[in-house]
């Protein structure tokens, strides 16, 4: 990544974060994050992590998403102006859900029988 790169992830990371506290609605009792934003070298498209909680409610956030994306990328590209905006792509990244599993999976073997 370069400089310029990181930074416009880190842009549209806090911004789609206020974004999702303050205009979205979300089911009662489930919250989203964005893990992390990932921008590619020619600034097309922006891959937006996301961590959604309780797990049953996963397909149904990230579907309403998927239908805001051209409304959120527009109020993105005012938000910070830049020639080219990149194209949102959500995905569910199971990074933490994995990890969390593999620690269950260890403190489970290092207890005592």
């Amino acid at each position: 990544m370069t400089l310029r790169t990181e930074r416009l992830s880190e842009l549209i990371s806090q911004e789609l974060s206020w974004l999702f506290q303050r205009e979205l609605e979300f089911p009662p009792g489930t919250m989203a994050t964005i893990t992390k934003v990932d921008v590619d070298k020619a600034l097309t498209k922006a891959r937006v992590g996301l961590s959604i909680w309780p797990e049953k409610f996963r397909g149904s956030v990230k579907e309403m998403l998927d239908k805001k994306k051209g409304r959120l990328q527009k109020h993105l590209s005012k938000k910070l102006i830049i020639r080219k905006f990149p194209k949102l792509e959500f995905y569910i990244d199971d990074e933490n859900l994995k990890r969390l599993e593999i620690e269950e999976m260890i403190n489970h073997l290092d207890q005592p029988s």
